[in-house]
């Protein structure tokens, strides 16, 4: 997919190598037939508007490559996270990310920034023919500068798919003892789960321990006499009443709009199915609770406070 789409880019110094005018691909802009990626990269507009925001942005960090004219830059931190497959929650939208290791200082606009860092031959890889840090130390680059929500985000998804382990991720960190932030990276490699399935998951336990609700159990497969009913993203502990338990889900979009989710369902059949089952999980001796939240609850986390309290999930004390 990344190779596909460096090769939609329609780059104007191509066309002056040619002998064209560079002009005919502002002109087809103007006409609406190009969209402008980048300064200097173009794309068909049919192209563009059928790529989510994610790939937008892989897009112009692959053009802003393109179109720089010195060699020995690599994509870095968010962009670089980008052509890795790494998660982040909501989408992207800083400023293209480079790193110079030849250069003596760094340089920032709101659309591009140029980091000044020496790289050993062991952070430098190459994603679909691109140059870009090594997945450690974007890993790295990310935990540091990421907010701690969103390095969490990265811990779970790295636990989760087996890229690492907190031990390697512990290692990581240790090889930038003055590093700003460290606490902070720290934190979320610490509270990090491989039971983290999603984003939204993820942001969902910063939220409840920061609100000071008990620590759940995460992704607890149920079931009833006639057989297996599914795994629960959240399950919270009753204090003192051993087995019971209140249960939690985070629904995101991809439950009822992805076809992997959906295996042929239609929404509203995934909407009927969700609905018997939640029925279900009410229905077991165990469950003290059910409560759903979205992705709106998330953008506000006294939401999310609140449903939970409602549900009956016990706080920390």
């Amino acid at each position: 997919m990344i190779t596909s789409l460096a090769e939609q880019l329609l780059l104007a110094r191509d066309l002056v190598e040619t002998g064209r005018d560079d002009r005919e691909l502002a002109r087809a802009c103007a006409a609406g037939e190009v969209a402008r990626v980048w300064p200097g990269a173009y794309v068909e507009v049919g192209t563009w508007r059928m790529l989510d925001p994610r790939e937008q942005q892989r897009l112009r960090s692959i053009a802003a490559l393109a179109t720089r004219r010195k060699d020995g830059l690599l994509l870095s931190h968010e962009s670089a996270a980008l052509l890795w497959g790494l998660p982040t929650w909501g989408w992207p939208a800083g400023p293209v990310e480079l790193v110079d290791p030849t250069a003596r200082r760094g340089t920032s606009t709101a659309r591009l920034r140029v980091r000044a860092s020496p790289l050993h031959a062991v952070e430098r890889a190459s994603r679909s023919g691109l140059p870009v840090t090594s997945l450690d130390r974007t890993v790295a680059d990310l935990l540091f500068s990421r907010s701690r929500v969103q390095a969490v985000v990265l811990v779970d998804h790295l636990l989760h798919s087996g890229l690492a382990t907190r031990e390697h991720l512990r290692v990581l960190l240790a090889a930038r003892p003055a590093a700003r932030r460290r606490r902070a990276a720290g934190w979320a490699v610490d509270f990090g789960s491989a039971g983290g399935e999603s984003p939204g998951e993820s942001v969902s336990r910063v939220l409840a321990h920061d609100a000071r609700f008990v620590e759940p159990l995460l992704q607890v497969p149920f079931a009833d006499g006639d057989g297996p009913i599914g795994v629960v993203d959240f399950a919270f502990p009753v204090p003192n009443d051993s087995g019971r338990l209140v249960l939690g889900e985070f629904d995101g979009d991809v439950k009822y709009r992805g076809a992997t989710y959906r295996h042929g369902r239609t929404p509203e059949q995934v909407v009927q199915d969700e609905k018997e089952r939640e029925d279900s999980l009410r229905a077991l001796p165990a469950t003290a609770g059910f409560v759903r939240w979205t992705r709106r609850d998330l953008a506000d986390a006294s939401r999310l406070t609140e449903k939970l309290r409602r549900a009956g999930v016990a706080r920390r004390r």
